[in-house]
């Protein structure tokens, strides 16, 4: 008696676990859809059925934990999940996030394309009775080839579209180091831990797949794995919820189509005329200080010194061998020493006198001091 107490107690903890992590992810699937309606923001709509497809990957178990079997008998093989969509959503969500001004374009319909042969032959096999429950996977070969295409379209959609948003995380990233002075907040590095949790995610269910095939482990066995996604929904809705998007972001996948798929700029001899341009920006920094600016964009820049964003970052990366954001940054320390050794500056803090030289946040400026000095603040 006091062990099946304990069993069900159990069992009801787990269920409560899974029942959060399914009606949060419901709930935030409802917010980031209302939130991108009503500001016209494509990324919030993706990030919402992002989290739509996560509540429903702990639909089965969070009824089945619960004595619900509906699921697992009477619906059994019916198309419930959303494999390839689900990781190809991920991809989508990146390219609006580092883009404002991203669209859906006809050719995009293609990435729909396996999900809908995965929709029209679950169907058709649930209508003539054909599941897993009626021995699907043993009654010839074609159950066989069905499964083989399962595990297909679930990891290698998974694989295929976390290598093509981890190149466009890293691109971004450089992109970004070539247009803005200030990039802390906009380096999104909570799109870099969600793709960790995506992958981690991933592997950790193939492998208990791989346990469960050889060993038919108990309904149970994937629980652990079913927490991580409760974990990952959660941690994905706090994060949207109170993450910003610029509104001049328009990194676009253009930017990755170069032979080697590598928008690293790689510095070159400089021509005479940037030579020459050189000294016109060193002096135009020293008198003006438009570093001072937390703003300050290469677009910005390129309008004061009347020319285009491409030419001043050819300046900057070939003559100066700089990013842009090294670059600006540089100065801005330069500046901030100077302005603590200014006796007016005393009552002043550090991080203050650093929002003063054009800093934004006290991460880019650790940072920056550490990078160009090789000491923390407080050691100067």
């Amino acid at each position: 008696m006091i062990i099946n107490l304990l069993a069900s107690m159990i069992i009801s903890l787990k269920t409560t676990g899974l029942q959060f992590g399914y009606f949060f992810g419901l709930l935030f699937f409802f917010i980031f859809l209302i939130r991108g309606i009503r500001e016209d923001r494509t990324s919030d709509i993706l990030l919402g059925w992002i989290m739509f497809f996560m509540a429903m990957l702990l639909q089965d178990y969070t009824f089945g934990f619960a004595g619900i079997n509906f699921l697992w008998e009477q619906m059994d093989g019916w198309p419930r999940h959303f494999p390839w969509i689900f990781p190809a959503s991920v991809y989508f969500y990146f390219l609006a996030q580092t883009n404002v001004n991203f669209k859906f374009k006809m050719g995009d319909l293609v990435h729909l394309t396996p999900y809908l042969v995965y929709l029209i032959g679950s169907m058709f096999l649930y209508l003539n009775d054909l599941t897993a429950r009626t021995g699907l996977y043993s009654v010839g070969s074609y159950g066989e080839v069905w499964h083989i295409f399962l595990h297909v379209i679930n990891y290698g959609g998974i694989f295929f579209y976390f290598i093509k948003s981890l190149k466009i995380y890293k691109n971004y990233k450089i992109w970004a180091q070539n247009e803005y002075s200030n990039i802390y907040e906009l380096e999104l590095l909570w799109l870099r831990n969600f793709l960790i949790f995506f992958l981690t995610g991933a592997i950790l269910h193939l492998i208990n797949t791989i346990i469960d095939t050889i060993y038919d482990l108990p309904f149970d066995q994937d629980y652990y794995g079913q927490l991580f996604i409760v974990i990952t929904i959660i941690y994905l809705g706090i994060s949207g919820m109170t993450q910003k998007q610029e509104k001049n972001l328009t990194f676009t996948d253009a930017a990755i189509q170069t032979p080697n798929e590598d928008i690293i700029p790689q510095p070159k001899i400089a021509s005479q005329e940037e030579l020459e341009f050189m000294g016109r920006l060193d002096s135009f920094m020293k008198s003006k200080k438009p570093y001072l600016n937390p703003d300050l964009t290469l677009k910005n820049l390129a309008a004061q010194m009347n020319t285009n964003t491409t030419f001043l970052s050819a300046v900057i990366n070939n003559a100066f061998e700089k990013n842009f954001n090294d670059f600006i940054n540089e100065s801005r320390v330069n500046e901030f020493q100077s302005a603590k050794q200014n006796p007016e500056n005393r009552n002043l803090t550090l991080i203050a006198i650093a929002y003063d030289c054009g800093f934004n946040s006290k991460a880019t400026f650790n940072r920056a001091i550490k990078k160009f000095t090789g000491k923390m603040p407080s050691a100067l």
